[in-house]
């Protein structure tokens, strides 16, 4: 990632014209897909301003209110996926507002008309919140949806969350309906945050440069997971749990293969119950893939004991060490199933 750049910008926070100001900033995502802004970029004295322009850019509605607070930090980072904007970053103690004029330091407070709304994961700290039916602590773990054209506020001791900034037309996609979304929260545990959360993980691992039709992919399926958050209608969640749910899903269980494929003892039972799905739906969407648990395993553990054979002039260690170290329990598999993966010998890797 990039980051963003502010030593353009500095000349404009010596302003006293706050509308000035908020005119003369670029937008962050202009130049790149991606960025990260840190307030250790500024000076202590424009922390506060250059943060509140960065969010109100990045989402539209939201107000970081005045902060005299010596101390402030904060930090960002943002991508897109598709039309979907991704986000997150971490801020020290602080008030902020949305969906109101009355609050915004700079007059009306603007969001894009094709978007619908943020939803907010919380990683670390909470916040407490007031919009619509939303009033009172949003703790860790938790996540709620922000319709960006609704009043409210709230404030935090500090805190770090992810973002998902969602437009109109592909929320009202997923929901199955065009009646005006309301604030919506959901507790601790709920398996979508967790599943949103692993997604996400996975698209900060692309390149900046990753292929656009994948951006986009990733966008849709995240924006699926939203749209059954919100209370999707039930043709809409069908088409959802077809496409995002169970999208996201595959990516969850191909990391818990990539996290556990080392221990000898790794099962489909293993996968299941950390993710709290059945067996036979493990199984079934990785078949759906041409590629089953145990092939997939197979090929993991190979294709380790490949690179670490590789560097076994500089480890000097033993062929059945390594075998075993990849997860193998039985040396002859081992040797029959890389001849049969290399067309070559586990001692000829080397």
């Amino acid at each position: 990632m990039e980051k963003y750049d502010v030593t353009a910008q500095r000349t404009v926070f010596g302003s006293s014209n706050l509308a000035a100001r908020s005119r003369a900033l670029t937008d962050p995502l202009q130049a790149t897909n991606r960025f990260i802004f840190s307030t250790d970029q500024v000076a202590t004295r424009d922390r506060i301003d250059v943060t509140r322009e960065l969010t109100s850019q990045l989402f539209g509605g939201l107000n970081i209110l005045p902060n005299k607070d010596p101390d402030f930090r904060a930090g960002i980072w943002a991508s897109h996926a598709g039309e979907v904007l991704v986000s997150g970053g971490h801020v020290t103690a602080i008030r902020f507002s949305f969906g109101s004029a009355t609050h915004s330091p700079f007059g009306q407070t603007s969001y894009p008309a094709e978007e619908e709304g943020i939803f907010w994961i919380y990683r670390q700290g909470g916040a407490a919140v007031h919009q619509g039916a939303i009033d009172g602590m949003q703790d860790v773990g938790s996540a709620w949806f922000m319709p960006t054209d609704m009043p409210g506020a709230g404030e935090t001791e500090g805190t770090e969350v992810l973002a998902i900034r969602v437009p109109t037309r592909a929320l009202r996609r997923v929901v199955g309906h065009n009646r005006h979304l309301t604030s919506v929260a959901l507790a601790k545990g709920n398996p979508l945050i967790r599943l949103l959360i692993g997604y996400i993980e996975s698209f900060r691992q692309l390149p900046a440069d990753a292929d656009p039709a994948l951006q986009r992919s990733i966008g849709t399926h995240l924006t699926d997971l939203v749209g059954l958050a919100l209370g999707a209608t039930k043709d809409a969640t069908e088409q959802a749990q077809q496409g995002g749910l169970k999208s996201v899903r595959l990516d969850a269980v191909l990391r818990a293969i990539a996290s556990d494929y080392t221990d000898p003892d790794f099962s489909v039972a293993d996968v299941a119950a950390k993710l709290h799905l059945s067996v036979r739906y493990v199984q079934d969407i990785l078949h759906e893939t041409g590629i089953g648990f145990a092939e997939r395993v197979l090929e993991s553990r190979l294709q380790e004991a490949f690179e670490l054979l590789n560097r076994a002039h500089i480890t000097k260690r033993k062929v059945s060490d390594v075998a075993f170290c990849c997860g193998f329990n039985n040396l002859s598999y081992f040797h029959r199933a890389f001849r049969r993966r290399f067309g070559m010998t586990p001692a000829g890797a080397r």
